[in-house]
């Protein structure tokens, strides 16, 4: 090739141009998504911090905020949300004339993850939870900024919402991530029964949300690490210490190795 003639700082610099412009063409293109998963999967993982985001929930922040010039972007001021505007910290409240919706600080899918409560009371109906990358139905997000003892925790934090609770996850995973369920806990009922009923939806090209985190308690298992049977299945038994969160940290991440496994095939 002609360029191989140019004097090495030349090369370097083409180099570094064409690398720039794959990224953009990943970044721009509608058909890079699984490329840009990807990449963003391999950069998290090999670095507990993150090198650069791409933009996963905030991908309409610019366009929102150049049309919009009073456009508020409210979110954690740890992730490097684009055009962010209002930053919130855990159990902060955002007012939208009669809706009152909370913060909840959720780390483990990044460091500064939030998921966001709407209070139904108002209404004299359940809450609303939405919840990002951390709580999805019948499964968790990945732990790219944090640890299993760290997603344990803001998991904790989700069970101690009300079982009526509805769930409108970030995802719809829905019909792969009750399958993995179904590995782990196949003889759970309650998995089997919402299968049935997700597979109907999916065939009548309806969704599947929201889910109320009292059903999730019955068959999600990254919400039963606390189950006996699911520990004896494959728990790695008691930490050093005898600590029950120990334990049920290890659980989870066992867990979380085991759906990445299941995804890839």
């Amino acid at each position: 090739m002609a360029w191989q003639g140019w004097p090495a700082a030349w090369q370097w610099v083409a180099g570094c141009w064409l690398l720039l412009v794959l990224v953009l063409v990943l970044l721009v293109s509608p058909r890079g998504c699984r490329a840009r998963r990807g990449l963003r999967g391999l950069l998290m993982a090999h670095s507990q911090r993150l090198l650069f985001r791409i933009g996963d929930h905030s991908g309409g922040n610019r366009d929102l905020s150049r049309r919009h010039r009073d456009c508020r972007v409210y979110g954690s001021p740890q992730d490097g949300i684009p055009y962010l505007t209002h930053p919130l910290c855990h159990q902060d409240v955002v007012s939208v004339g009669r809706l009152q919706i909370r913060a909840l600080a959720t780390p483990g899918h990044t460091q500064g993850h939030l998921v966001y409560l709407l209070d139904g009371e108002p209404y004299k109906g359940p809450s609303c939870l939405f919840s990002g990358d951390l709580l999805f139905l019948s499964g968790c997000g990945r732990t790219f900024e944090g640890n299993a003892e760290t997603m344990l925790s803001s998991l904790d934090t989700v069970l101690g919402l009300g079982d009526d609770t509805l769930l409108w996850p970030g995802h719809e995973y829905a019909e792969e991530n009750l399958g993995f369920a179904g590995v782990v806990e196949p003889e759970n009922l309650a998995r089997e029964r919402k299968m049935q009923w997700v597979q109907r939806q999916r065939l009548e090209r309806k969704g599947t949300c929201p889910s109320t985190l009292g059903e999730e308690r019955s068959y999600n298992p990254f919400l039963r690490t606390h189950c006996l049977a699911l520990q004896e299945a494959l728990g790695p038994g008691p930490g050093p210490t005898g600590d029950d969160d120990y334990s049920r940290a290890q659980l989870l991440e066992e867990l979380r190795r085991l759906k990445d496994m299941h995804k890839s095939k």
